[in-house]
C-alpha cells in the first residue's frame, strides 16, 4: 500500500485546550482524538483501523491497512516515535442530517531513528534523509543528529472527525483521506471545514 495514504493519518493528538474551555461537542471530539492517540501510542493498530473513516480504505483489505500502518512506524530503515503531539484547534462541530463534522488542526513532534547496515555510507545517506525533510518541512522544523542518526521533525496537519448517526460512532479522516474521498461530505460542510 502507498504510505502517503496512511502516514499523516496517524500523527495525531495528545494535548489540547483545557476541556473546561470547550463546548460539550468540542469536548466530545477532543475525547475521540485522545482515544485515537492512546490506541496509536499503544500500537493497537486494529483499534486505530476501526477509528478511521473506513471508506478511505475501500480498495485495501484491513490486513493491508494495518500492515502499512505498522510499516510506516517501524520498518527496516527506521523506527518512528511520537515525542509530543498537540491539538491546536477544534472547529465548531457542524450537524448535517444527524451526522456531526469537525476539523482538528494539530502539530506533531516525532523522531526517526534510522537503521543502517554495516558497510553503508550511513552519513551520506542520513544527510540525504535530512535534506529531503528540510525541503518538505522547512529548516526550522527539522533537526538532524548526525552522530546518533536521529531526525527530529515538527509538522502541522489536520484531520476531520466525523460522527456517523447510522453507525452511532465517531471516525477520524486524515487530511490525505479528506483529499481522496472528501466529496462524500456534504458540500455545505466541506466549505465550513475548509479543506
Amino acid at each position: 500500500m502507498r504510505k502517503t495514504i496512511l502516514t499523516s493519518s496517524y500523527f495525531v493528538f495528545i494535548s489540547c485546550n483545557s476541556p473546561s474551555h470547550l463546548s460539550n461537542e468540542k469536548n466530545e471530539v477532543r475525547k475521540v482524538l485522545l482515544q485515537f492517540n492512546d490506541y496509536l501510542s499503544k500500537m493497537n493498530y486494529e483499534r486505530v483501523y476501526y477509528m478511521n473513516y473506513l471508506s478511505s480504505f475501500d480498495s485495501f483489505t484491513k490486513e493491508e491497512v494495518i500492515a502499512d500502518l505498522q510499516n510506516s512506524m517501524h520498518n527496516d530503515e527506521y523506527d518512528f516515535y511520537l515525542n509530543k503531539l498537540y491539538i491546536d484547534s477544534i472547529s465548531e462541530v457542524f450537524v448535517y442530517n444527524s451526522n456531526k463534522y469537525a476539523r482538528a488542526d494539530y502539530r506533531v513532534n516525532g523522531s526517526f531513528h534510522f537503521k543502517f547496515k554495516s558497510g553503508e555510507d550511513s552519513l551520506r545517506k542520513f544527510k540525504g534523509y535530512c535534506q529531503n525533510h528540510i525541503d518538505m518541512y522547512g529548516g526550522t522544523n527539522v533537526r538532524c543528529d548526525q552522530k546518533n542518526k536521529v531526525l527530529n521533525l515538527t509538522s502541522k496537519d489536520y484531520a476531520l472527525v466525523i460522527y456517523s448517526y447510522r453507525d452511532r460512532r465517531w471516525f477520524i479522516l486524515s487530511s490525505n483521506g479528506a483529499k481522496r474521498i472528501g466529496n462524500i461530505i456534504p458540500p455545505e460542510i466541506q466549505s465550513k471545514l475548509q479543506y
